[in-house]
C-alpha cells in the first residue's frame, strides 16, 4: 500500500485544502494517509515552515504548497507502477508481434 504523509501545521488553510484533496482522491485510489501536524520547535518544522503543506509519498518528497487532484492521481499511479516490469504483451504499441 502506498504511504502518503501530509506535514501540516496549525492555522494553515492550504493544509486544510490539501487534506480535502487527499481525502477525495483516496476514495478512488487507495493509500494510507498519515497526517503529521508539526509545532514550532519540533523536528522538520524549521525545514518546512515556509513550505506547508508538504507531502511525501512513500517517504519521498512529492509536493509542497498547493495540491492538485489530477497531478496527485498521476503521481500516485507513477508510484504504484514503480518496480513493475513491462513485458511485450503489456505494450499496446508492440502487440502480439504480428505486423499487417
Amino acid at each position: 500500500m502506498i504511504l502518503v504523509e501530509l506535514f501540516s501545521k496549525d492555522d494553515c488553510p492550504l493544509c486544510n485544502e490539501a487534506l480535502a484533496v487527499l481525502n477525495k482522491v483516496r476514495t478512488e485510489t487507495p493509500f494510507t494517509l498519515k497526517v503529521i501536524k508539526l509545532l514550532p520547535g519540533e523536528e522538520n518544522f524549521e525545514e518546512f515552515k515556509h513550505d506547508f503543506p508538504v507531502l511525501h509519498i512513500n517517504k519521498r518528497f512529492a509536493f509542497k504548497h498547493r495540491l492538485n487532484e489530477t497531478t496527485l492521481k498521476i503521481r500516485l499511479q507513477q508510484v504504484a507502477n514503480e518496480g513493475k516490469s513491462v513485458t511485450l504483451e503489456d505494450d499496446p504499441d508492440i502487440g502480439d508481434g504480428n505486423q499487417e
